[in-house]
């Protein structure tokens, strides 16, 4: 167990660097066949490719990151549809100017369908016209939305899934900034996903794919927002990202759940913000916005905890997602020390401040609760409990034998029935006593 701890942080922290060496040196420590050893998921979307094909940057100067855009050339190697749709719908997400990203999409490639009704979304085609009656009708003030429609209708399924998710936030003028202010992105991005057939995680179905697209492409905002030297922007993707990861489906194998959750940490350890600590000098903007994220992170894994204990008490696993729960233990006290250690090297000078900081408190407080109690039920279920023995019985002292531990999710012992005990022979025959419990 400890080895395979050791094994799974260095597929996070030194296979991005050094591709194979945790295989290699698993293979020199241990006999084969190797154990498993749980992997963060590959991605399966290059978000920084379709930046580059279209000449566009991350721009992190102000507070907000945007797009920056060269000037329009045709890509020399064009994605496809699909991809080209992910990466609208990343942009979506992201909070991004996405009206330029359109614009500049539709300049690249004028001679594409796709891009032509993009670009159609950008400039307000799709809006009712700001003038009605009998003879606007004449002049033909509609027709430009009629014809919008009508392609958005011929488009093949399910690329016309992610057109019509477009299609929402440009339905009236100022749809998109409300959409942001609210964060409806994320219903509407649901209810694209529940409109996809039911299928596993991984390996991915359509849905499956999507979401591990779109939370490729935010990882990959995130990064250069890091890089950029704006880690309270870095962060705010990273929540995003959370909060998309939470659209998946319940994998279908325990294996699959942790190399989900894997993935959310080899990305955490690529910033900076991974490592801040009470002893360096805190801005407010970087811990606020990293209590949001820790709630957050709290939120996608306790889902995944909770199909983990279904799947613990049906005996297809002997763990029960135990990196998870300390993963979110440990972020959310780091988020309690940063606010602490900011309140010290900052005084809070004004009452929105100090209404802010209670906030936060609060907010962290209510969120390790939860976490401990997750991981209370985690202990709960795998303690050994006695029933007691009906009036007249001994009590049943014997004691199952523990079932041993195996590396995360091994199937070893899955399915071995754990045998039950007798209790002493009463004048009505014998019962059986269970020592195990749950």
């Amino acid at each position: 167990m400890l080895l395979g701890g050791y094994g799974r942080l260095a597929y996070q922290l030194l296979d991005p660097q050094y591709p194979g060496f945790t295989d290699q040196l698993l293979a020199q420590l241990l006999p084969a066949p190797l154990p498993l050893v749980t992997r963060p998921r590959p991605a399966v979307y290059d978000f920084s490719r379709v930046l580059q094909l279209y000449g566009v940057s991350l721009g992190v100067d102000t507070q907000e990151p945007q797009l920056v855009f060269a000037v329009p050339t045709v890509p020399a190697e064009p994605p496809t549809d699909e991809q080209l749709m992910l990466a609208c719908v990343i942009v979506f997400g992201a909070q991004l100017n996405l009206t330029a990203w359109l614009t500049h999409l539709a300049a690249c490639e004028p001679a594409r369908p796709l891009t032509q009704l993009l670009g159609a979304l950008a400039r307000g085609d799709l809006h009712e016209p700001t003038w009605a009656g009998v003879i606007p009708k004449l002049l033909g003030s509609g027709r430009a939305q009629q014809r919008v429609r009508e392609r958005l209708t011929a488009q093949p399924w399910p690329l016309s899934l992610l057109l019509n998710l477009l299609a929402n936030a440009y339905a009236a003028p100022g749809r998109l900034a409300e959409i942001h202010a609210s964060r409806l992105f994320f219903r509407l991005l649901r209810s694209v996903l529940d409109k996809l057939p039911a299928g596993p995680a991984a390996p991915p179905a359509l849905r499956g794919t999507w979401v591990a697209s779109i939370l490729d492409g935010l990882d990959e905002l995130t990064w250069r927002a890091d890089a950029q030297g704006n880690p309270a922007a870095s962060l705010r993707l990273a929540q995003m990202g959370q909060l998309v990861l939470q659209q998946l489906p319940s994998p279908a194998e325990p294996d699959q759940a942790e190399a989900w959750l894997a993935r959310v940490q080899a990305q955490e350890h690529r910033c900076s913000w991974s490592t801040l600590s009470p002893e360096q000098a805190l801005d407010k903007a970087t811990v606020w916005s990293f209590s949001g994220y820790a709630g957050t992170v709290r939120l996608a894994a306790t889902a995944f905890c909770e199909v983990a204990a279904a799947w613990y008490t049906q005996g297809r696993v002997n763990n029960q997602l135990w990196s998870a729960s300390t993963h979110v233990l440990g972020r959310l006290r780091q988020g309690l020390r940063l606010c602490y250690a900011l309140s010290q090297q900052q005084p809070l000078a004004t009452e929105e401040e100090q209404e802010n900081q209670h906030y936060l408190l609060t907010y962290l407080v209510a969120h390790l609760r939860e976490a401990q109690q997750t991981l209370l039920g985690q202990l709960e279920r795998i303690r050994p409990r006695r029933r007691s023995c009906p009036v007249g019985q001994r009590p049943c002292k014997a004691r199952c034998p523990r079932v041993p531990n195996t590396l995360i999710w091994s199937r070893k012992f899955a399915g071995r029935r754990r045998s039950s005990k007798l209790c002493a022979p009463t004048a009505t025959g014998r019962r059986h006593c269970s020592a195990w419990g749950r």
